[in-house]
């Protein structure tokens, strides 16, 4: 059903329609074909339209297809529901099940994961049933709106008050958060060796780093402690997960405290983000200032993610990939970097000396460049979506890494951290997810070496080696 605009469903679910429909009942086949591509509109999450939910719908619908209206009495009868379900290729029997649906189809599911893939919250490139109910779950709990051609997100009103609302838990006292949210967290004590208690947030972008960054930290000899709270695309989100973790504005009262008892009752070093489209500096504020009222000494990390080579919303990929240069790759590199400056500078001056850059995007930049140059041991392309090649840099629409390149991920992670290059770590990786020997040494060892190149080229990332020797002058 991918003529309907989300944008036309998004508007119908901020109020703009109150009329009801006259049709004793939505034909399910139809319901399900909406619900597969926009699960948003089921807000009572039964996994059916009815009444209000069929209203708004119905509505946007017939404004996209008038002629649905057969009879032209402004709502649509079981027998115009069958004829635009076939129109829009539904089976039109009642026994099909949607996306969220235990017994939904591989198909079915890779239908849904192609329209989000934000959906994938462990970023492995396959949706599961358990996922997809998450994430209408998530979309059901997000109160903001959608509005204009961009699909601009309006914010909960609540996030312009001085308070948050006297029930969130971050008003808690350490002591009543353990009482009522105490969770399984290592509580380690701070380490003579420099090894960093980490706790974090982030989306299907930040999950390669984390999933491989403790086999990073093991080679080197320590285990890493690791603490995150993720989620697919916006459900990961520092806003989301703040509104998620206190239960207040779209989650309001049914909170999901997760990293709050763990900030207040365990020591921490370091605090790990993914960015979002639309953030503003108050939804960081609300995490640091937490985190540094019980661990003053924290240090604040925002990965910049990484470029894309089109628009994800709306966009198509080219029919080859002889326009992406590398002057072209580092000129989007220049612009992604100076966006993130003005963003992140601002942040700087308020908390001097706490707040850093994980330079993802300069890493990733720089291995695609090397593969245009043809000297990225084992890729075929820049872009499977591009080529069909699965040995690519990015995998899909979103711009998702592909296979292997959660090592070049992890290996930034660590070099920011750590302030030091994992070309010096001595012993082997266990990493896990490689395919018939790829990615093969010889591309392990670039990914290595790019990582702490665009860690220390990157003025934001607070990583300076003055001498070369792999290991920053702060660490030294």
């Amino acid at each position: 059903m991918k003529k309907i605009t989300l944008l036309g469903l998004s508007c119908a679910l901020s109020g703009a329609f109150s009329a009801t429909s006259v049709a004793e009942e939505v034909l399910p086949a139809l319901s399900q074909q909406v619900l597969a591509q926009f699960p948003q509109v089921d807000q009572n999450g039964d996994g059916k339209l009815a009444g209000r939910e069929w209203a708004v719908v119905e509505k946007a619908i017939l404004r996209k297809y008038p002629n649905a209206d057969a009879n032209a009495d402004g709502t649509l009868s079981g027998v115009e529901q069958v004829a635009l379900a076939k129109q829009l290729g539904g089976t039109g029997t009642p026994e099909t099940p949607t996306a969220g649906s235990a017994a939904a189809t591989p198909e079915q599911l890779a239908k849904f994961l192609k329209q989000y893939p934000e959906s994938d919250a462990n970023g492995d490139g396959k949706l599961s049933a358990k996922e997809v109910a998450s994430y209408r779950k998530a979309l059901r709990n997000s109160r903001g709106q959608v509005a204009g051609k961009k699909g601009t997100f309006i914010p909960n009103p609540g996030w312009k008050e001085e308070k948050f609302p006297e029930h969130a838990v971050c008003y808690l006292a350490p002591a009543q958060l353990m009482e009522q949210y105490g969770g399984d967290f290592p509580d380690l004590p701070k380490s003579e060796d420099g090894v960093l208690r980490v706790v974090g947030t982030g989306h299907s972008f930040m999950m390669p780093g984390y999933r491989t960054l403790p086999h990073i930290c093991e080679a080197a000899g320590f285990t890493q402690p690791l603490h995150t709270h993720t989620g697919g695309g916006m459900t990961g989100s520092v806003r989301y997960k703040w509104e998620q973790e206190n239960g207040i504005f779209g989650f309001d009262r049914k909170p999901k405290p997760k990293l709050l008892p763990a900030i207040a009752n365990a020591g921490w070093d370091a605090m790990m983000w993914g960015p979002y489209d639309q953030d503003q500096p108050e939804y960081y504020r609300c995490w640091i200032d937490y985190c540094l009222k019980y661990n003053p000494d924290m240090k604040f990390y925002l990965s910049d993610a990484w470029i894309r080579l089109w628009p994800f919303v709306g966009g198509r990929p080219p029919a080859d990939e002889s326009n992406y240069t590398a002057e072209f790759l580092k000129a989007q590199e220049t612009e992604k970097h100076e966006l993130f400056k003005g963003f992140i500078t601002k942040m700087q001056e308020e908390y001097p000396d706490k707040i850093y850059i994980i330079p993802t995007s300069l890493a990733v930049t720089k291995a695609a460049v090397l593969q245009v140059q043809g000297e990225l041991p084992g890729v075929k392309s820049l872009h499977k979506m591009v080529t069909g090649e699965d040995r690519s840099i990015w995998r899909d629409h979103r711009g998702h890494l592909a296979t292997g390149f959660d090592r070049l991920e992890g290996y930034v992670f660590y070099s920011t951290l750590y302030q030091k290059s994992p070309e010096l770590i001595e012993n082997g990786i266990n990493f896990a997810g490689g395919q018939q020997d790829y990615p093969c040494n010889e591309l392990d060892q670039v990914f290595r070496k790019i990582a702490w190149q665009a860690v220390i080229e990157n003025p934001l990332s607070g990583v300076v080696d003055s001498d070369g020797d792999g290991i920053g002058d702060l660490v030294e």
